[in-house]
């Protein structure tokens, strides 16, 4: 399983106000299976399923199942979900009013709001992402929504698979 990772850089310290560190994160798009992606001022009514990853720019009316093989969710700082997000891994900048499924890795950036229950294997909250509803780590043995959970149903759930190394690209966290 191929990890998300955050690299941080050093800013210099303002006069009047305290500064954080910017943080770039590095994502194979290859290794991530990032095959579709919904742009910026596109809004979208229906549930979306899909095999692999995909980046969210616009707005989705609807729940989004992804990477069933695999893959990788961006919804980026303009991304928006009305509806559940589940699947592997996430990488959540922008909003989700609904609740959020990933079986591997998700991380909250700056900025991020998700309004509803996460359930994650593992989880990363950055300085600035905001959570409203509960939280709940699950192991592989249960990578299925709990009673928790009414709006979908997962009756299997296949374990990540680790793709190898591919090409970068770099995305800039807010």
């Amino acid at each position: 399983m191929t990890a998300i990772t955050v690299v941080e850089k050093k800013t210099e310290a303002l006069p009047f106000a305290q500064s954080r560190p910017k943080e770039r994160v590095l994502i194979d798009i290859q290794a991530e299976a990032i095959t579709s992606v919904i742009a910026d001022g596109v809004k979208m009514t229906g549930d979306l399923e899909g095999t692999h990853g995909l980046k969210i720019d616009g707005h989705i009316r609807g729940s989004v199942v992804f990477g069933t093989n695999n893959g990788l969710c961006i919804v980026d700082q303009t991304g928006f979900i009305d509806g559940s997000l589940i699947g592997p891994r996430a990488l959540i900048k922008g909003r989700i009013d609904g609740h959020v499924f990933i079986r591997g890795e998700v991380v909250l950036a700056p900025g991020a709001v998700v309004n509803g229950d996460v359930h994650y294997g593992r989880i990363s909250l950055r300085d600035g992402a905001q959570i409203n509803g509960r939280m709940y780590a699950i192991t592989q043995k249960d990578a299925q929504p709990t009673q928790s959970t009414p709006t979908h149903r997962i009756d299997h759930v296949a374990p990540p698979e680790d793709p190898g190394p591919s090409m970068r690209e770099e995305a800039a966290a807010a």
